[in-house]
């Protein structure tokens, strides 16, 4: 079973705003890709399967990019709305 939670935990955050200030060099980070970093396998392997299993392809007509983790937060969000 995976929870979502609303709140991150101070650690979380600490981790958050490290990482964030430590990605200045390269590309900017998307707020998807930053909260990736956070997430426990279990939630990473499950967002990765729910946006490219067939049901999610036919859903979007594959019109959904995941080279940014695109398909993956849409999947999150997803799982937000459908638990509230």
């Amino acid at each position: 079973s995976i929870s979502v939670s609303k709140n991150l935990s101070s650690f979380d955050m600490v981790k958050f705003d490290v990482f964030r200030r430590v990605n200045t060099g390269g590309l900017p980070l998307n707020p998807q890709e930053i909260r990736n970093t956070l997430a426990t396998s279990e939630v990473r392997n499950l967002l990765k399967n729910m946006s490219s299993c067939d049901e999610f392809m036919k859903a979007t007509l594959g019109g959904v990019n995941d080279v940014r983790m695109g398909a993956q937060e849409l999947c999150l969000r997803y799982i937000v709305i459908n638990s509230y």
